[in-house]
């Protein structure tokens, strides 16, 4: 009789220590794979929403410039962008811009949700997919809008330009949309303009950017 006690008390125990190992190993890949790719566990999660709304990096187009710029998104166009890491969208147009795209919101819904995603204007850049006729380009965008006054008429020479830029040209053409200005949207090998001293090159805060989308986005 003790010796079956004595047993099932061996079995017991083996059972346990069987279990809190393999609850130990599993917690060990769950936070190797989080420390290894820096992802954390909320962003996992978007992946699987963004996931099951039926889009991935395969329905995601990673287009250069020069077939982005007169052929999918030329001036005048409206786009829908889409923030990779909260899922937000809002409204713009691409209004000007040669070696990237000068883009406005549309309204001041759009302007708002703006905001929301870069916590207030500036010119922290984030990875985002464009929404254009159906279909969806990788893309990089900057937080601030510049170079504009939404109370003056486009295009006039006018003071007092938003983000820092003085005197000049008007380029807010999108008017009563609580922003003044223009913000940067950047594809895969567009460049910066040239001015204040910086020659006009590659980004490449915005073309890592790009790269997050390939990687975060299954």
């Amino acid at each position: 009789m003790v010796s079956i006690i004595v047993i099932i008390c061996i079995l017991l125990l083996l059972g346990v220590t069987f279990i809190h190992g393999y609850k130990d190993e599993d917690i060990s890949v769950i936070s190797n794979s989080i420390v290894n790719t820096n992802v954390t566990l909320a962003e996992e999660e978007k992946k699987i929403n963004y996931e099951s709304q039926g889009d991935s990096t395969d329905s995601i187009e990673f287009l250069c410039w020069d077939e982005i710029n007169n052929d999918v998104f030329p001036r005048e166009t409206e786009a829908e962008v889409e923030d990779i890491y909260t899922g937000k969208k809002f409204k713009i147009i691409r209004t000007m811009g040669d070696n990237h795209a000068d883009c406005e919101t549309i309204t001041e819904d759009d302007t708002k949700v703006m905001k929301e995603i870069f916590g207030g204007f500036n010119w922290s850049k984030r990875p985002i997919v464009l929404h254009i006729g159906g279909k969806n380009y990788a893309a990089s965008m900057s937080g601030m809008p510049h170079a504009g006054v939404d109370s003056a008429p486009a295009f006039a020479v006018v003071g007092g330009l938003s983000g820092g830029y003085g005197y000049g040209q008007n380029l807010d053409t999108i008017k009563n949309n609580n922003m003044d200005g223009v913000f940067d949207v950047h594809f895969i090998n567009s460049r910066r303009h040239m001015e204040g001293g910086i020659s006009d090159t590659v980004d490449m805060e915005h073309q890592k950017n790009i790269d997050i989308i390939r990687s975060y986005v299954r």
